[in-house]
């Protein structure tokens, strides 16, 4: 009853405070952010030279994938009983 009431006189005081922010509408389009998305990566590949960082893009790639690999054969083999 009473955590009901500290937690009701906690909102209370919490809407009063964001009373002013009502009349902000706030709205996102996702349509729009996707073209923003797009127009972004065409800069940067134009400015970074994609074919010079390939190797080293697939290099991060591939040692994540390893180690990833790696957890999990050791998860698996830490989760078999003793052999």
């Amino acid at each position: 009853m009473i955590f009901n009431l500290i937690i009701k006189i906690l909102s209370n005081v919490l809407s009063l405070l964001l009373l002013p922010l009502e009349i902000i509408d706030i709205g996102i389009d996702f349509m729009s952010s996707f073209s923003f998305i797009r127009d972004f990566f065409r800069i940067a590949y134009f400015i970074l030279p994609i074919n010079n960082l390939k190797p080293l893009i697939f290099l991060i790639i591939t040692i994540n994938i390893f180690k990833i690999a790696i957890s999990l054969i050791k998860t698996i083999w830490d989760l078999l009983p003793i052999l």
